[in-house]
C-alpha cells in the first residue's frame, strides 16, 4: 500500500532543490540590518531619557561586517529627525557619536555653518512669502502702508517651507556623511 503524502511533505519535495541566489541573499540581509537599525534609532528619537550610549551599544552588536552600513543607514534615519530651529542637542550629539570621528568643535562648526545656511534661506523665503501675499492682496484691492502680512500663514509659504527643512537635512545628511573623510 502506498504512503499518503500530506500537503506539507509535497511542497517539501517540490521546494527541496529551490534556494536564493546571492542576489537575493544579499538584498535580504540588507533589508533585515535596515529593519535592526531603523528600530533602535526609533527606540533612541522617540524616548527622551535614552541616551546615544545605548544607541552606540546597539551599533556595537551588529556584526562588524556591516557595522559601517549600519553606522550611515542610522545617521540618514537621525539627520532625517533633526530640526534646523531646534535648540535641542540630543539628536546633533547622537549624530556625533554615531559618525564616530572628528572633534566636537569641528561638528559643532558643521551644525552651526548648515543652520546659518538654513537661516538665510529662510529669511529669503519669508520676503518672498511677504511679497507674494502683497501682491495678492494689491490684486483683491488691499492696499496700505500698516498692512504687514503674515509669511507664516501663506499656502506659499507651508508648501515652500516643507522644501527647505527637506533640502536642510538632505544637505545636512550629504555634510555628514563626508566629515569623516575628510
Amino acid at each position: 500500500m502506498a504512503k499518503i503524502k500530506s500537503t506539507l511533505d509535497l511542497i517539501m519535495e517540490k521546494t527541496q532543490h529551490m534556494t536564493l541566489s546571492e542576489e537575493e541573499k544579499k538584498a535580504l540581509k540588507h533589508k533585515e540590518l535596515e529593519e535592526t537599525v531603523r528600530t533602535f534609532t526609533y527606540r533612541f528619537i522617540n524616548n527622551e531619557r535614552e541616551s546615544e550610549t545605548l544607541l552606540l551599544r546597539e551599533l556595537e552588536q551588529i556584526p562588524q561586517e556591516d557595522r559601517q552600513e549600519a553606522r550611515r543607514l542610522c545617521l540618514r534615519l537621525l539627520a532625517g529627525h533633526i530640526s534646523p530651529s531646534d535648540e535641542n542637542e540630543r539628536i546633533p550629539r547622537a549624530l556625533h557619536a554615531v559618525l564616530g570621528c572628528g572633534s566636537q568643535e569641528a561638528f559643532q562648526g558643521l551644525m552651526e555653518g548648515a543652520r546659518k545656511e538654513f537661516d538665510e534661506k529662510l529669511q529669503g523665503l519669508r520676503e518672498e512669502a511677504i511679497r507674494k501675499s502683497r501682491e495678492h492682496l494689491a490684486s483683491r484691492g488691499i492696499r496700505g502702508s500698516a498692512l504687514i502680512p503674515i509669511a507664516e500663514a501663506t499656502p506659499f509659504w507651508q508648501e515652500e517651507f516643507k522644501k527647505l527643512v527637506d533640502s536642510f537635512r538632505e544637505a545636512l545628511t550629504v555634510r555628514l556623511e563626508e566629515f569623516c573623510q575628510r
